[in-house]
C-alpha cells in the first residue's frame, strides 16, 4: 500500500512516520512518500489517472483543503494499473482485496518460474 503526503507541502520523514503509527500502518508492506506539491499530483493524475486538485488554504494556520479522488488504484509490482475501486465497503472494498489478493498470487508465481 502507498500513501501520498506533500499536496501542501513536503512533510518530513519524522511526521509521515508518525501519520503511520497514528493510522496503525506500519505493516511493511506500507510505503508513505513524499514530494514536491507538483511532483505528487503529477504522479496522481498521469501515474495512477486519479483526480487531484491544487492545495487550497483554508484559513486556519498551515491547514489546506485538497480535492482529490476517493478511489483506490491497485497497481502491480511493474507499475501497472489493475483497476480502480470505491472506498466505501458496498463500493469494492471485498473486490480490492481479492483482486489483490490475485495480483499478488501472479506476482508470486512468476518469482518462482
Amino acid at each position: 500500500a502507498l500513501g501520498f503526503e506533500g499536496l501542501s507541502q513536503p512533510p518530513t520523514p519524522e511526521v509521515l512516520a508518525a501519520y503511520a503509527a497514528q493510522w496503525g500502518a506500519e505493516n511493511p508492506r506500507w510505503r508513505f512518500v513524499t514530494g514536491e506539491p507538483e511532483d505528487v499530483i503529477g504522479l496522481v493524475r498521469h501515474g495512477f489517472y486519479l483526480g487531484v486538485g491544487p492545495p487550497q488554504p483554508t484559513g486556519a494556520a498551515n491547514m489546506y483543503d485538497i480535492s482529490h479522488s476517493s478511489q483506490l488504484a491497485l497497481v502491480d509490482g511493474k507499475g501497472n494499473v489493475r483497476g480502480f475501486y470505491g472506498i466505501e465497503p458496498n463500493e469494492g472494498l471485498d473486490e480490492i482485496f481479492h483482486r489483490a489478493q490475485h495480483v499478488l498470487a501472479e506476482q508470486a508465481s512468476k518469482a518462482v518460474e
